[in-house]
């Protein structure tokens, strides 16, 4: 289905708005030598609600990724309620903000296999900024849990669960803020087991 577009002629200085957005069953064949990109990326399903600045769009994403160089072979799915919001900063494109998310990531790729992890978050808060580009980014996670298993260089990852209060990633200043961070781990390499859990109190 095409996306219903609407836009109003008489001024163009006012922001694109879309009806809705449904693609499926899309896609693309990538062989990049110089980035060491050689495979398929698909879209099984991607359905963008009512869109506008400002406005709540209901966001659902099914897509994967089936790649020779690096070895990939993984499945995303995403439902969230996704937000565009004015920059933040001087110099900033505006942001994006997920509320309400549930991801899935399952497959094996990056020394991975038998992926499956699970996410839920509360707010996901993208910030791009325009002068240095993605070196110039924010990334703001409140209120997450994931669940996670695999196997990663012989360990064996049974039941794994990281939750956080909140994370606030600065690219360009290379830091790293978390707050109230519980992590709990189990698994096994060979005749070695692990059971282990952190807690990392907030402020």
């Amino acid at each position: 289905m095409w996306p219903a577009i609407n836009q109003p002629r008489s001024d163009t200085s006012q922001p694109l708005t879309l009806g809705s957005l449904q693609l499926a069953d899309v896609a693309m064949e990538v062989d990049d030598a110089q980035a060491g990109i050689r495979g398929r990326l698909g879209i099984a399903m991607f359905e963008l609600g009512a869109f506008a600045p400002g406005q709540v769009s209901p966001l659902h994403l099914q897509a994967q990724a089936e790649l020779s160089e690096p070895a990939m072979n993984a499945a995303l799915e995403l439902d969230a309620g996704l937000t565009l919001l004015p920059a933040a900063r001087g110099g900033a494109a505006p942001s994006l903000r997920l509320d309400k998310t549930g991801m899935r990531l399952r497959g094996q790729g990056c020394d991975l296999e038998g992926l499956d992890a699970r996410l839920q978050a509360e707010t996901i808060r993208l910030e791009y900024g325009a002068e240095h580009g993605l070196a110039d980014s924010h990334v703001q996670v409140d209120g997450a849990q994931l669940q996670f298993a695999g196997r990663r260089q012989g360990w064996q990852i049974d039941s794994g669960q990281l939750g956080l209060a909140r994370l606030h990633l600065d690219i360009l200043q290379r830091r790293l803020e978390l707050a109230q961070v519980v992590l709990a781990i189990k698994g096994k390499r060979l005749d070695t087991t692990v059971d282990a859990q952190l807690r990392w109190p907030a402020g």
